[in-house]
């Protein structure tokens, strides 16, 4: 399947963050392609235009998102992850 394909289920501001919620989908069986994680890990600039984003095909596309929506408070997730960074992993 081509990426323009492909429907944007989420774009998240780190590669540990994305890779949980591509966890959860892959745990479900929801095939998922993630594009900007090369351009995350050279420039981490947070929440700017260098995001991680989820992309799943149509028919997926739906259930991706209750998924996402239901499991996670993304603020909550986001609050979390930003008070457990290791200075060693820097």
């Amino acid at each position: 399947m081509k990426e323009k394909d492909l429907v944007s289920v989420g774009q998240f501001s780190t590669a540990g963050e994305a890779a949980i919620y591509r966890s959860l989908l892959e745990s479900a069986e929801i095939p998922v392609m993630t594009l900007g994680e090369m351009v995350n890990e050279i420039y981490p600039v947070g929440d700017s235009w260098a995001g991680i984003e989820l992309k799943v095909a149509p028919e997926y596309a739906e259930r991706a998102q209750q998924m996402l929506a239901a499991r996670f408070d993304p603020e909550e997730f986001r609050k979390e992850a930003s008070e457990n960074i290791d200075p060693d992993d820097l």
